[in-house]
């Protein structure tokens, strides 16, 4: 069972919460979405969608659902690797198309496109042709707005999916001629991508006519010294990383450092990182339903909604509380519901409490230990024999420890909001308690004198 070992686990709780302090103050923008600010001034969306491994057949009708009222996503994150920024141009233009002009001014009809220079393309003059494919296929620049990132620092010879040699004979001739392999060179070629990003940004280079600018550039699975090495050798710092969730509960460095740099993080695999590894921690899970229920109850009462929060958008308005941005990706129109920008945006903020919570849920789930249950431990100071019941949701009671002698500890696992019954040995008195310990915690109990006359 898993259990936060003293020291480290106060060091990760303690970093998450100042970071919830350092991250907080989300901007919402004029259509009532949360945003934050770039450091170039960029006003972005915090909750966007993942298309960059969606079927293709998928993608246009996810994009035109998505960019309507109901949804709002204003946010759409791909690579240039997965070759469907052209169908991300026809689903934005589909999208809008059913927009009165009234309605499109006023709830905003710019869409952030994220994509990416992939590992083959790393160096000065491949990543022109990487950026100005993109851009040709994103050619909309009243409508789109390009956020360019490099998906990786290099080609890892550590993943066994990257064959680097491979995928360099498949390159058309074309790329391969304004470049030397940049696996050949692992350690300065990502180093003259961002030098070409740079100047792309900057206006010093064009790759054509009427193209979308580029809004602001960034990276993309970088690890400390890489990111380090690349601003130490930049012009421009990083606009934001994108990097999996793993590295935000784990990686304190690395969060604080872009923190410090004012770098946006990014986040992917919120589903396949965290929310599909919760079989092996069910109790982690209940914990994270527990929250959710305890959000839909407070928009219930405070504001007359009838919400029924998932887990799922507990991890979303988790991260985007600290103003780290999601992308999650699905296939179902439901969940693209479930998961946007204003279903995210509406919900409560979660409490200091519940942020903390969700930091410990997390890091049981992704290290596959599982809380242990509330435990009470329940001491006779009745100076009587009492008998132990637990009451269900129901009212009826159900025997837990009969005979329990004046001066006796009896302990048993259980949740929180279980009521327990003391009876005395003639059943004439009895008194109620309620368990309020949460997961991984104890709770002592007293029966004491205090039994009431029935």
């Amino acid at each position: 069972m898993y259990r936060i070992p003293p020291f480290w686990g106060r060091y990760i709780l303690t970093l998450l919460s100042t970071w919830s302090l350092l991250f907080h103050n989300v901007n919402v923008s004029a259509a009532g979405l949360p945003t934050t600010t770039l450091s170039n001034g960029i006003e972005f969306p915090l909750v966007g969608l993942g298309v960059g491994n969606l079927q293709h057949d998928l993608i246009e009708s996810q994009i035109s659902h998505g960019l309507s009222e109901k949804m709002n996503y204003r946010m759409i994150d791909t690579a240039h690797a997965s070759h469907n920024e052209n169908i991300i141009f026809q689903g934005v233009q589909q999208g809008f198309s059913s927009y009165d002009p009234t309605a499109l001014q006023k709830h905003n009809n710019t869409v952030h496109v994220i994509t990416k220079v992939w590992y083959t393309h790393l160096g000065y003059e491949r990543t022109k042709i990487s950026v100005k494919e993109s851009l040709e296929q994103l050619n909309s620049p009243s409508i789109i707005s390009v956020h360019l990132l490099i998906h990786w620092p290099k080609c890892r010879d550590d993943i066994q999916w990257m064959d680097c040699e491979a995928e360099e004979n498949l390159l058309p001739q074309s790329v391969k001629d304004a470049g030397p392999p940049p696996h050949l060179d692992k350690e300065h070629a990502y180093l003259e991508s961002w030098r070409a990003l740079e100047d792309i940004y900057m206006g010093k280079v064009k790759l054509g006519t009427d193209l979308p600018l580029i809004a602001s550039i960034g990276v993309s699975n970088f690890d400390l010294p890489e990111l380090k090495e690349l601003i130490v050798n930049s012009r421009i710092t990083p606009h934001m990383m994108q990097g999996n969730s793993w590295s935000y509960v784990f990686d304190p460095d690395l969060i604080y450092f872009m923190y410090q740099r004012k770098i946006h993080f990014q986040v992917y695999s919120v589903m396949n990182g965290i929310y599909e590894r919760t079989g092996e921690t069910p109790l982690a899970f209940r914990a994270l339903g527990d929250i959710a229920r305890a959000l839909s109850a407070f928009a219930k009462s405070e504001y007359g909604e009838d919400a029924r929060y998932s887990e799922v958008q507990v991890l979303l308005k988790w991260f985007t509380q600290n103003k780290v941005s999601v992308i999650p990706r699905t296939r179902s129109l439901d969940h693209l519901e479930e998961n946007s920008p204003e279903s995210i945006g509406s919900m409560p903020n979660l409490t200091a409490e519940e942020e903390e919570q969700v930091s410990a849920i997390v890091r049981a789930i992704f290290e596959g230990h599982d809380f242990d249950q509330p435990r009470a431990t329940f001491v006779n100071s009745a100076s009587e024999k009492v008998h132990l019941f637990w009451k269900d949701h129901d009212g009826k009671e159900h025997p837990v420890k009969t005979d329990l002698e004046d001066g006796d500890v009896f302990e048993t696992d259980t949740h929180t909001g279980h009521i327990f019954v003391a009876y005395d040995d003639s059943q004439l008195k009895r008194k109620e308690f309620q368990v309020t310990a949460g997961y991984n915690q104890m709770e002592k109990i007293h029966i004491n004198e205090l039994l009431e006359e029935l």
